[in-house]
């Protein structure tokens, strides 16, 4: 009865995964689709220089609604499956306050210090005088950008996916588009791209709010609440420190090529980072649905599904990501040249980029079971190591070789921080994301490569997007998929390819 049930409660967990990853990976889709035009849009309006602007705004509000956080985010995703499944709604209740009265007040004080210190950050620290203004138009998206990712947690921590997917993937993105080519329309440029942005996020804060009224209705008494805010921050604090760190970490690139380069260089790498991001959002989007899972099955003390849910979003996420290098090392200047013919100098930088998150889709989750099942000490140190190295590695590199040197710090730093966490995971539980399953992804792509090489002989690429490079891209990925099924496919993938099988011919007979 016990291997039944194991068996049965595994093949849950593996269902739970792949439907909230592939919701999540849908509004990613959307979301990379519409930031894709957004940024082509943009660039082609604005070129690199103003481009680099933009992002250094963006970046610098983005990094002071981290320094607001204080971790809570991953704390609620902690602890929201815990009272649900206690039963404890005055202490869900409390949770929900404590978090969203606690950001915004912090965030509020640091939007309001932004605000203030545009100028000598625009002129002491970043040598752009233009910057000012950006400054303190992004200090309005200081609130929205913090409070988004708590109400975020809580939905997920109720298991529901979709809702972030309506507002932040699609409401958000489609509103901003909209908005920003009717800025632009009217001459205003980087201030209308900043304000559609900030116009769109509020929006979508609000959608937020009311998806989780729809889930936990927020419409009681406030003193019923009961908070906790002790175990919160003993929980949350490390791993604020940690994001913080991270958030850094990944941001520091940008502000580097700000303080030590030119704004051409942040528009450069900006694009880059942009493009090579897609590698990663499938890792990202089953990560995040992950969250949840591992702590449920953490708190039951369940490691055979946690070694089975490890492998499998593992080999996932690193299927996915192999064909995307192949991708960028075929095809990587055309990519980069569809935004302007500035941004082909920065292939080599996306080509780097691109190994760097291939690297970390080959090592999957380790961070997700580090902070979800306690051991946010372990995480504040790994982030400590990768923004050491970032840092180290940013002031070497970046002097020298501009945006391709920010590329080579990131990539590194990156590998290096789950790494560590990979090894972690390994001695404190002895979860080890790897099995045989990981040879048949690379057999595929070394076929699709040779094969996209080869028609790429007899259909060649220009130097920007052409129905030639869509055409090989195509062929690409259609012969990578093929290999994948020729060399045949898992249990896991099995399951869930014969779950969606049986839910749209359900679909078909009641229709």
């Amino acid at each position: 009865m016990e291997l039944v049930a194991s068996d049965t409660t595994s093949k849950k967990g593996i269902l739970t995964a792949a439907k909230g990853g592939g919701i999540t990976f849908f509004g990613s889709l959307v979301e990379y689709a519409f930031r894709f035009a957004f940024s082509i849009v943009l660039t082609r309006s604005i070129g690199a220089e103003q481009f680099g602007l933009y992002n250094l705004a963006l970046t610098v509000a983005a990094f002071a609604a981290v320094f607001a956080d204080l971790g809570l985010p991953h704390g609620v995703v902690r602890f929201v499956p815990i009272f649900i499944q206690e039963r404890d709604e005055d202490g869900l209740w409390g949770l929900l306050q404590s978090t969203t009265t606690l950001i915004g007040a912090i965030s509020l004080f640091f939007a309001t210090g932004l605000f203030v210190l545009a100028d000598p950050l625009a002129e002491q620290v970043f040598h752009e005088p233009s910057l000012a203004p950006f400054l303190r138009l992004t200090s309005i998206a200081v609130p929205f950008t913090a409070l988004a990712p708590i109400v975020v947690a809580a939905t997920r921590g109720f298991k529901q996916m979709q809702y972030k997917v309506y507002a932040q993937d699609i409401a958000f993105q489609i509103i901003k588009f909209i908005l920003m080519v009717i800025l632009l329309s009217f001459g205003l440029g980087v201030s209308g791209a900043l304000m559609a942005h900030i116009i769109a996020l509020a929006v979508a804060i609000g959608l937020l709010f009311y998806f989780l009224h729809r889930l936990f209705p927020l419409n009681r008494p406030p003193r019923s609440a009961r908070w906790e805010i002790g175990n919160l921050l003993r929980f949350a604090l490390p791993l604020y420190f940690g994001n913080l760190i991270g958030q850094f970490s990944g941001d520091i690139e940008t502000l580097l090529l700000g303080m030590l380069d030119t704004a051409v260089s942040v528009g450069i790498y900006a694009v880059a980072f942009r493009v090579s991001a897609v590698g990663r959002m499938f890792l990202l989007s089953i990560g995040l649905v992950a969250m949840p899972i591992v702590s449920d099955l953490y708190h039951r003390r369940d490691y055979a599904q946690l070694d089975s849910l490890y492998q499998t979003v593992t080999k996932w996420s690193f299927s996915f990501n192999l064909p995307f290098l192949v991708t960028v090392l075929l095809f990587a200047r055309p990519l980069l040249s569809i935004f302007g013919s500035d941004f082909g100098t920065g292939a080599p930088s996306l080509i780097v980029l691109s190994l760097g998150i291939l690297a970390d889709a080959a090592i999957g989750i380790p961070g997700v079971l580090l902070s979800m099942t306690g051991r946010s000490k372990l995480h504040l140190l790994n982030s400590i190591v990768g923004v050491i190295t970032t840092v180290s590695l940013s002031l070497l590199f970046i002097p020298r070789w501009g945006a391709f040197g920010a590329a080579i710090a990131a990539a590194v730093s990156l590998t290096v921080d789950n790494a560590l966490a990979l090894l972690e995971v390994f001695i404190l539980y002895r979860l080890w994301p790897y099995n045989r399953g990981f040879v048949k992804p690379l057999i595929a792509s070394l076929m699709a490569a040779a094969i996209t090489f080869g028609v790429n002989h007899w259909i060649p690429t220009g130097p920007t997007l052409s129905f030639s490079l869509v055409f090989n891209i195509a062929v690409l990925w259609l012969s990578y998929a093929m290999g994948l099924m020729l060399l045949g496919i898992s249990q896991e993938d099995k399951l869930i390819l014969s779950t969606l099988k049986a839910r749209l011919n359900s679909t078909v007979r009641r229709r």
